[in-house]
């Protein structure tokens, strides 16, 4: 493929001043609605949990582990825990598991009357060891051997998921066991002590609706949202994701537009569509025919798989009955053919219709796909350029940012077919069209550029001057195409969801 220089006039100097002035390299991210939400690694979200169990024991006389407890039954929503708390303290607290409920009480009083006095001083579990210095008891006072207890807090942690709600060894105590002595139990068995604190961690993330893991494996960060609204994220590892329903981003479509989309495009629906729209069903056996020739005799032949049996293409009566009627076939039908034609005009229409966008959603879907692959491929030549001619790494970040924005864009092409398809006819949907050939355009052409041999022709240019005049032409083109294609992007979602969102119609369309 040939290539050449990117012909688009626009000001490098503009780049930068979008790029840097926005912060911490999120050019791209303008999109976001700054300040929207917050990328949180694990020490962030340790702090975040720490503060908020602070506002617990503020608002209360709790210590910290019974905060801990209370706001995991509260699914760490401070402002809830706010509103109820002292709604009806005691019940709370008995809820919550840091005080026995009156249930638990009548149990124990019935098992201790059954326990012989020469039990008493002995180890509830296995009432072999004497109760020493060395046992333990949470505030419900059910001492336990440390062998015991050890024993237990091991089981628990086979369940990652359940062990921080454990309560109490003793049989009908709904104590709950808190951090402190699980960690005090598993003390020489550091792993395990780092899965009881991410199992609270997770706990904590999974629970909290403002707060969501993103979705690339081992990325390890979290991001919060406050509010609960749909916003698209961009996370550090470059993953971009709804927040909402946690699939990649889908901008300037709702979830439920998505949804919709996938079901129809997943769905034999179309394929019924072509049927109304090119065939009809042979009137004794039901295979589907297709009309080939102009006459109206049809014949449901054996050798397709049909009955022989021989029908008028247009009243689906018998044909050797037909003879004369035929005009009166046709004369008779005449409104109700006029009917039939113009629905299987319409299911043709809908389905070219959804051809049309469907082919150019999955163009775009394959491009960005492609456009990951690309990736590796810039970082080769990336590490071409530093070992060669050494480029300073900060002189290349243009290449990789050049391949992310492609991505971005392919990504939010795609999903504004979806929008289209679903768009009403209106006059706005010339802005529209407008604004998204915009964007097609220019990322197509800034894909080829990335694609194609003139990265490497500058690798082997000769010479130090042949080599900077190629080098520093094609870095001006390519961010003075970056900071068009992330214009137009702008532009169109800015426009769509601010003037367009009430122009689809999804809940009604098959």
């Amino acid at each position: 493929m040939e290539e050449e220089n990117i012909d688009i006039d626009y000001n490098y100097d503009e780049y930068y001043d979008y790029q840097y002035e926005s912060g911490i390299n999120d050019y791209h991210n303008n999109l976001q609605r700054e300040n929207s939400y917050m990328i949180l690694k694990s020490s962030d979200i340790e702090k975040l949990k720490s503060r908020i169990i602070e506002e617990a024991r503020e608002f209360t006389s709790l210590s910290k582990e019974e905060a801990t407890v209370v706001l995991i039954q509260y699914q760490w929503n401070i402002e809830k825990f706010r509103h109820l708390w002292y709604e009806n303290v005691d019940e709370n607290k008995k809820r919550c598991g840091i005080e026995l409920t009156n249930q638990a009480k009548l149990e124990l009083e019935s098992y201790n009357k059954k326990r012989s006095d020469t039990d008493v001083n002995k180890c509830r579990i296995c009432e072999i060891s004497e109760i020493d210095s060395t046992a333990y008891s949470l505030k419900c006072g059910h001492k336990f051997c440390s062998d015991c207890w050890k024993e237990y807090v091991y089981y628990k942690m086979e369940d990652t998921f359940t062990c921080i709600l454990a309560t109490c060894p003793q049989m009908g105590c709904n104590i709950i066991v808190p951090e402190s002595v699980f960690l005090k139990f598993l003390n020489n068995d550091k792993k395990l002590k780092e899965e009881y604190q991410k199992a609270l961690l997770k706990n904590f993330t999974d629970l909290n609706s403002d707060i969501k893991w993103c979705p690339t494996p081992d990325c390890g960060i979290c991001v919060r949202v406050l509010g609960h609204s749909m916003k698209e994220i961009e996370c550090e590892c470059r993953q971009v994701f709804c927040f909402s329903c946690g699939n990649e981003g889908h901008r300037p479509c709702d979830c439920q537009m998505v949804q919709k989309w996938n079901k129809k495009n997943q769905s034999e629906s179309e394929n019924v569509k072509w049927l109304v729209a090119n065939t009809k069903q042979c009137p004794s056996c039901r295979k589907y025919i297709e009309k080939n020739q102009g006459c109206n005799h049809m014949t449901c032949r054996k050798e397709a798989g049909g009955c022989s049996y021989e029908f008028c293409w247009v009243c689906l009566g018998d044909w050797k009955s037909h003879g004369n009627n035929y005009y009166q076939c046709t004369k008779y039908d005449k409104n109700k053919e006029i009917s039939k034609e113009e629905a299987i005009k319409n299911a043709k229409l809908e389905l070219e219709k959804y051809v049309f966008y469907f082919d150019r959603y999955m163009n775009h879907q394959k491009s960005q796909q492609l456009g990951v692959k690309l990736k590796s491929k810039i970082k080769e030549l990336s590490e071409l350029l530093r070992s060669i001619h050494n480029i300073p790494y900060e002189e290349l970040y243009f290449l990789e940012d050049a391949v992310d924005t492609i991505i971005h864009a392919r990504r939010t092409l795609k999903n504004t077919y979806i929008f289209r398809y679903y768009m009403i006819d209106c006059k706005e949907k010339t802005l529209f069209e407008h604004n998204q050939f915009l964007l097609d355009r220019d990322t197509d052409k800034l894909h080829g550029v990335m694609e194609g041999e003139t990265i490497s022709n500058i690798i082997e240019a000769a010479g130090y001057e042949e080599f900077t005049k190629m080098f520093n032409e094609f870095k001006n083109n390519v961010i003075n195409s970056l900071s068009a294609i992330n214009k137009y992007r702008e532009n169109l979602l800015s426009e769509i969801e601010n003037n367009m969102l009430h122009l689809v119609n999804y809940k009604n369309i098959n």
